[in-house]
């Protein structure tokens, strides 16, 4: 299987060698995605493919062609997909989502990378939270070893629990050790709180990094992060403690973007939020990105589509 085309604008291509989450974000596009697309439950047929269990939550290998039990809920249900179902025309499709939302990985996902020669932008898990805490390290490492066995693409890693970022697990500690230049990895925050709450960890990470301001749901002030003991202005480049500052790196990228479908609740961000966010980025030499759910809060006058260097399309 190819890596697949995307419209996601910040990227070529997206790649989903595990699939599924545990976050329950209430506006979350993917698990809907989900609905649509999962696999077919049945009683009829299947083979005992037994889950595993990684804190504390079920998480799936998807092999034996597909076939399993489904051990998430009670009643127990069994799982009929081979990676297939039936369309209301009768014609069999593959079904990327067997197990529904539950945490899998795709083994034979893996080679998809080595198969596309062009270089492409990948986002590596649209799908999923790679470094969720649920998420085992082998798949993990797993999937890093397929990246450097692909080196001609840039590939982006997106997570909400930058804990696991870069070196928490001995598994990959030596793939984290010596990660090349094409290796970009993210924050997705919505907010001021999630936003001071995890950038202590996330600036130590070396190499590449961005923010994900998306969904940008509450007011964001990239000039004073508090991170505790600790307050980083990414205008100026610079952490301050009590008995001074110290020059640090900012991330490499910024992307914007409002929350998308017609959610009860749907939060739309004001013009001058973004603008704030983009005049600290400005201001710290950082690009900016705004998706397209942005056209209608900032007209398209208004809009960025900055990237760094590296990652042009």
């Amino acid at each position: 299987m190819p890596l697949q085309i995307t419209s996601i604008e910040w990227c070529t291509h997206k790649w989903n060698p595990v699939t599924g989450c545990y976050h329950d974000c209430p506006y979350c596009y993917a698990r809907s995605i989900v609905r649509r697309f999962g696999g077919h439950y049945s009683e009829e047929l299947g083979v005992n493919t037994r889950p595993a269990v990684n804190d504390g939550h079920m998480v799936y290998l998807d092999e034996h062609d597909g076939r399993g039990w489904v051990h998430h809920h009670e009643p127990v249900m069994r799982l009929i997909h081979d990676e297939q179902i039936m369309t209301k025309a009768g014609i069999l499709k593959k079904a990327p989502y067997p197990y529904g939302f539950i945490p899998t990985f795709h083994e034979s996902r893996l080679g998809d990378p080595t198969k596309h020669k062009k270089t492409a932008t990948v986002f590596v898990g649209s799908m999923t939270d790679l470094f969720g805490a649920w998420v085992p390290d082998e798949w993990i490492a797993q999937v890093l070893k397929a990246c450097y066995a692909a080196p001609q693409h840039q590939y982006l890693f997106l997570t909400k629990n930058p804990e696991r970022l870069p070196m928490s697990s001995y598994i990959y500690n030596d793939v984290f050790d010596n990660h090349p230049g094409n290796f970009w990895f993210g924050m997705s925050i919505t907010n001021q709180a999630a936003l001071n709450a995890a950038y202590k960890r996330f600036m130590n990470i070396s190499g590449n990094t961005f923010l994900s301001i998306e969904p940008l749901h509450g007011p964001i002030d990239l000039t004073r992060i508090d991170a505790g003991d600790v307050f980083y202005d990414i205008a100026k480049g610079i952490a301050s403690w009590l008995f001074g500052g110290q020059k640090v790196r900012s991330p490499g990228w910024i992307i914007i973007g409002a929350e998308t479908g017609n959610r009860k609740g749907k939060v739309v961000p004001e013009r001058a939020r973004v603008e704030a966010i983009c005049a600290a980025a400005d201001a710290g030499g950082v690009p900016v990105f705004m998706k397209d759910s942005l056209i209608p809060i900032m007209g398209e006058e208004g809009m960025r589509r900055d990237r760094p260097a590296e990652l042009t399309l």
